[in-house]
């Protein structure tokens, strides 16, 4: 049941096809935690309002917040945040070159309750 988003500043250059980027997000996902690939969502949102160091037009940021199940050891771990850096350096190696691009993945357990309709 993990849940990826990726939040990104307007500037970003790369216009990537973000069906193909989560793709390849669930794939590793399902892959490496593993997780049932079925049970992923994710979504981007640009962000027209930031203000990043010193206001420079060329400072950008990337940043993916993947929330999954507890229970995932320190390497597993690991090795899903370095699975989706390389994905995110796939598709924004344009902004990589051009911009001051801080790209951060921050993964934490979810929470969740679950209510039946009455």
């Amino acid at each position: 049941m993990p849940h990826l988003t990726l939040e990104y500043s307007a500037n970003i250059i790369d216009k990537p096809d973000f069906k193909n980027l989560f793709r390849d997000c669930h794939t590793a996902l399902s892959a490496t935690l593993p997780t049932d690939i079925s049970g992923c969502k994710s979504r981007a949102i640009a962000h027209q309002d930031y203000y990043l160091g010193n206001g420079e037009a060329t400072n950008a940021f990337i940043h993916v917040t993947l929330k999954i199940m507890p229970g995932r050891s320190r390497e597993i771990l690991d090795k899903v945040t370095q699975e989706l850096l390389a994905i995110i350096e796939r598709n924004f190696e344009k902004s990589i070159r051009e911009l001051n691009l801080q790209i951060t993945i921050e993964v934490s357990d979810l929470g969740f309750y679950l209510k039946k309709a009455t």
